[in-house]
């Protein structure tokens, strides 16, 4: 059985090694170009959650060793944002997809 190229994702001609295919109708082409781009916005988005939530696990850490105060917001907003990051986990992950595209196995 012979492999057809045409078959590999179309993300990873878009990745800089191809155009995508000629025989693909505009509006496909364009949908799947405002999808990737709402993947990549959403991906960035869930990317820098994470640093208020490192910031906000360091301060409850110095606050309740150094200073034996800890606090109730700082538990709280530790729990919302790690919230986030795993319901738009799946965000993340279409934005690895994007900037790293993956070559079939066979």
């Amino acid at each position: 059985m012979k492999l057809d190229i045409s078959d590999e994702m179309i993300a990873e001609r878009r990745g800089g090694s191809g155009p995508m295919p000629r025989n693909m109708p505009k509006w496909m082409a364009l949908t799947i170009t405002k999808i990737d781009l709402a993947n990549k916005w959403i991906g960035n988005v869930v990317c820098w959650i994470t640093i208020p939530l490192i910031f906000a696990m360091v301060y409850e850490v110095l606050a309740r060793k150094l200073f034996n105060a800890p606090t109730m917001w700082v538990y709280d907003m530790s729990r919302f944002f790690y919230g986030a990051l795993f319901m738009l986990g799946a965000g993340s992950v279409s934005y690895t997809h994007l900037t790293l595209p993956t070559k079939r196995i066979v």
